[in-house]
């Protein structure tokens, strides 16, 4: 997301002070305590738009465009409202504050209807919305806490909130996440999102430098040990309904590299089985690397003859089959394939999906303090990749379209045995 240069380079015009005064809703303080006007922090051209997103500074979302939602024409306004007086009546009732209040606004002030305004606030996925918005409330206080706008703050003030995350020993990409969600909702600066701001770019190239974006595993865990302890288990119909929800989430998020989204999003509804006994799912919910130019993912999972125990097949037949009078009829019923293993068997979100894997890795002897839910990716395809299956394969079957996706943050070797022990442990049994 960008912004512009205030205070540094280029004086406002009052046309566009003017401008910044109409817009009621994004004003959270009268025009004295306005910091863009403050004279010792200088002026800047504040456009009094919101940049709403600049998809370049995204670093998990994909599908969302920049949308700016420009001030009310002049001529709508009465002869007689003076900008004091537009002022003084922006506190007859409280500004909006939260950030998807202030893209609202910014949207009616185009004109838009509701509808198209729901339609375009839309463009953000939920979890998007989520992470974007706990970002938003945190900049807010921090805002007010100095008396500043949040929607029109100078480029300076900007910095030293990043400055500040920085200090907290924050990530780059985290960081770069407030970055994004900031100017989300803030007015542009001389036509540009605050955080496509010339200093503001540059300040992230210093925090590149200072602390270089690392891959959260250096190695990952062997998938053995996991399949080992599904091979332990009883037979499919001897297990509890938690026991084989557990089992074919970690199954499949094995055999089909998914994300946990993607895992939520398999619908019975899209599900397609050849004469083979090939299972494919079409996932037609919208979800983080789909994009209009992209086509939906489609995940196949294929029997796997020689241990019974270890088929996704048999434990995906299994699971319909105990799962298919939990799921209603007619209009209410619910297609999407994994629902909760205890009454009310809703269906479930991500997160459940998380903590099923990371449970089940646990009794498996998977150090989960280490590895989060989501190494199952790094762990199944590296494995692939042991065993020799090309890249090419692996990048369809994972959904990458970079060989270096897989290579920069995927692709792990198994923790290094204790090289030095080995060879001192032989030739102390020499000696």
């Amino acid at each position: 997301m960008a912004a512009r240069p205030h205070g540094l380079e280029g004086q406002c015009s009052s046309s566009k002070l003017e401008g910044c005064k109409r817009l009621r809703f994004s004003s959270v303080f009268t025009s004295s305590e306005n910091p863009s006007k403050d004279p010792q922090r200088g002026s800047y051209s504040c456009s009094c738009r919101s940049s709403m997103e600049d998809s370049s500074l995204v670093p998990h979302a994909a599908g969302t465009s920049n949308r700016r939602a420009t001030a009310p024409p002049t001529e709508n306004r009465s002869p007689s409202a003076s900008p004091q007086s537009v002022t003084s009546s922006s506190t007859d009732r409280p500004p909006p504050t939260g950030r998807m209040e202030v893209i609202r606004a910014n949207l009616s002030s185009e004109g838009l209807s509701q509808t198209v305004s729901a339609t375009i606030l839309a463009s953000w996925r939920p979890q998007s919305n989520a992470q974007y918005n706990s970002a938003w409330r945190r900049w807010a206080s921090w805002c007010l806490q100095r008396k500043l706008d949040p929607v029109h703050t100078p480029v300076a003030d900007f910095l030293e909130f990043l400055q500040q995350l920085f200090d907290e020993g924050l990530s780059y990409r985290t960081i770069n996440g407030y970055r994004s969600a900031i100017s989300s909702a803030h007015c542009l600066i001389d036509n540009l999102p605050m955080g496509q701001h010339r200093l503001v770019k540059r300040f992230f190239k210093g925090i590149f430098g200072l602390r270089p974006p690392r891959p959260k595993y250096n190695s990952t865990w062997d998938v053995g040990k996991v399949l080992g302890f599904i091979k332990s288990l009883p037979d499919n119909r001897r297990l509890s309904l938690r026991q084989l929800t557990l089992k074919l989430a970690m199954l499949l998020a094995l055999v089909t590299a998914s994300r946990r989204a993607s895992l939520t999003a398999i619908d019975v509804d899209n599900m397609t089985r050849s004469s083979d006994g090939k299972y494919r799912f079409l996932l037609v919910k919208p979800s983080k690397c789909v994009s209009v130019s992209k086509p939906f993912h489609q995940i196949e999972i294929s029997k796997f003859q020689p241990v019974r125990n270890l088929c996704p097949v048999r434990s995906l037949e299994e699971y319909l089959q105990r799962t298919q009078h939990h799921r209603g009829t007619g209009s209410s019923r619910m297609t999407q394939l994994f629902l909760s293993h205890s009454k009310p068997f809703h269906p479930v979100v991500p997160s459940t999906i998380s903590r099923w894997l990371k449970d089940l890795m646990s009794q498996s002897g998977i150090d989960t303090s280490q590895f989060q839910a989501h190494s199952t990716r790094s762990a199944s395809t590296s494995a692939a990749a042991r065993a020799g299956v090309s890249t090419s394969e692996i990048l369809k079957t994972a959904d990458w379209s970079s060989a270096s996706t897989f290579a920069n943050f995927y692709h792990r070797h198994l923790p290094l045995s204790d090289f030095g022990g080995a060879v001192l442990s032989s030739a102390t049994q020499q000696l």
